[in-house]
């Protein structure tokens, strides 16, 4: 079937071969294992536009993967509407046939499981992200299966929605809250060290202030290492945009605003308890890093030394955090200079030069009075070259005023008197033989 073919139903499914242009920078790539989805969310207009669930070929998934990490990939992100579902569209024969709930099952054919056992064995050094799970199709297998590979990151995408079972039906999402704690439970025992990512949907038509507290109350219990909040909106051709009890735009803001200010408290709790740690973190860009808990562009950061070189793996001690970042020194180097300590430095050295230079400029002004006096008013170059002088000094002394009280009120995420790193950290600058 040719690439320009118009089907009815949408049928396509790219392969090892179909042609691609990657916008990713060349350390990290998206690896499309699936199109479409079988799951029936009445908020969800996807189905609509990707048509039904079609997986590739196992064969087809790491030969696209061998050919990327030949390139010098070091990161492979799975992606697909419902990665979990993977393989089981094609299971086949008597009992085999995969129901809205099954769960990964190698034994049935492929699954996502095997594929990553098969991916887990490419030579190479490079991690393998699991994005977009479902967590109607977790199973035992799949969870040791994470456990037991080694390249597999320790990190699990898993949009939950809701946990309140009112919600959970409304939205059609085939768990309960029962279900989903246990399920929870068995990721965390099976997988040591594991970030779980959730989303959640608030202001669902229906919702009520039982709801949201439910759901407020499990965030506080779970201490998820991410999560975010979407707020409901109506989308044309879904099963929820025709539902009673539509929920006032105000309310929905608010319960937004109340449900993010757990997960900030959250994340702040997660990211203290990370001070001190050592970690292997993938450098994404100059002074930038995440670890195996970080997917691109939506979690946090990690601001390290700038000299570590981009695209390569890289092992650092997390030294502090500042909201969902953290700060970190290249392990064994000598922990940064305390920012109080630094800070203090540098003002009193922009204090000194202020000085100087107010002094300086108020000394030009009065060489130009002068020189103007002697000139009696008449085109003197002497009294022009003063007068530019002290109003070059003066520039240069405004300029000096306003950095000293920028610095008096910054607070950069990392302090070290050797190291700029990150947007917004001290710039590096060499000041009278010394960097700061």
């Amino acid at each position: 079937e040719s690439l320009d073919t118009v089907t009815e139903k949408p049928r396509f499914i790219p392969d090892y071969t179909t042609p691609r242009f990657r916008l990713t920078p060349s350390h990290m790539a998206y690896v499309k294992i699936a199109e479409g989805c079988n799951h029936t969310c009445s908020f969800c207009i996807i189905p609509t536009i990707r048509g039904q669930h079609r997986s590739r070929t196992e064969e087809s998934v790491v030969r696209e993967a061998q050919a990327l990490v030949a390139a010098g990939v070091k990161e492979l992100n799975l992606i697909s509407q419902d990665t979990t579902y993977f393989g089981m569209d094609r299971w086949e024969g008597p009992g085999k046939r995969a129901k809205p709930t099954s769960g990964v099952d190698s034994t049935r054919g492929e699954s996502l499981a095997s594929l990553l056992r098969a991916l887990d064995g490419i030579e190479g050094d490079f991690w393998i992200r699991l994005l977009y799970t479902h967590p109607a199709h977790w199973s035992d297998e799949l969870i040791e299966t994470i456990a037991s590979c080694r390249k597999v990151a320790k990190y699990v995408d898993i949009p939950l929605q809701h946990i309140s079972d009112h919600m959970l039906n409304g939205m059609q999402r085939k768990t309960s809250g029962a279900m989903i704690r246990d399920l929870l439970g068995r990721m965390r025992a099976g997988i040591p060290d594991l970030a779980i990512r959730t989303t959640f949907i608030t202001g669902f038509p229906g919702e009520t202030e039982d709801d949201h507290h439910e759901l407020m109350d499990f965030l506080r219990e779970l201490r998820f290492e991410r999560a975010g909040i979407f707020t409901y909106s109506r989308e044309e051709g879904t099963r929820a945009d025709k539902l009673a009890g539509q929920i006032h735009h105000m309310t929905k803001r608010k319960r937004h605003r109340e449900l993010m200010s757990v997960i900030d408290a959250n994340a702040a709790l997660v990211n203290a308890a990370q001070v001190g740690s050592t970690k292997r973190v993938l450098v994404e860009e100059e002074g930038i890093a995440r670890s195996e808990w970080d997917a691109p562009d939506i979690d946090g950061r990690l601001f390290v030394p700038g000299d570590l070189p981009v695209g390569e793996f890289a092992e650092v001690t997390i030294t502090d955090h500042r909201g969902y970042d953290l700060v970190a020194k290249t392990a064994g180097r000598p922990t940064p200079m305390s920012k109080p300590a630094l800070i203090q430095r540098i003002i009193r050295r922009l204090e000194g030069d202020l000085v100087l230079m107010e002094a300086a400029a108020a000394e030009s002004r009065e060489n130009a009075t002068g020189e103007e006096t002697k000139s009696e008013g008449k085109y003197d170059t002497r009294a022009i070259e003063a007068a530019y002088l002290a109003g070059a000094q003066a520039e240069q002394a405004a300029a000096l005023g306003e950095a000293l009280r920028r610095f008096e009120r910054f607070d950069p995420p990392l302090y070290d008197e050797h190291e700029a790193i990150g947007p917004g950290a001290l710039v590096q600058t060499e000041h009278d033989g010394e960097i700061v």
